[in-house]
């Protein structure tokens, strides 16, 4: 079991087990007590990631969207990044983390 944290829209915690993904977005708080961004944790089952999305940070946040067969028909974008369970939104500083991640993933699939 391996855990990496990305800092982008509020913090993500990922933690990588034998046979699952677990995504836990802390939440974008954007006024008093509201949420832009709520806070939820999603359990994706390995075999079931299809591919991983990416967009590299630039101007905007950058994203990876682990596609499976539930969210196939909905297209990659940043609005799309933000508010999909499956997703983590990427900073710069999040590059050497992610693309451990990832590494990880493909010899686990």
């Amino acid at each position: 079991m391996e855990t990496f944290e990305f800092v982008g829209n509020g913090g993500y915690i990922v933690t990588l087990t034998d046979d699952e993904l677990i995504i836990e977005c802390k939440g974008v708080k954007s006024f008093w007590i509201f949420y832009h961004v709520k806070p939820r944790v999603k359990h994706i089952p390995i075999a079931d990631i299809i591919r991983i999305d990416t967009k590299g940070p630039g101007m905007r946040p950058g994203y990876a969207r682990f596609m499976t067969p539930e969210i196939m028909e909905y297209q990659s974008s940043s609005y799309v990044a933000v508010h999909d369970p499956n997703s983590i939104m990427l900073e710069e500083e999040d590059n050497a983390s992610f693309e451990r991640l990832f590494k990880l993933l493909k010899k686990k699939n």
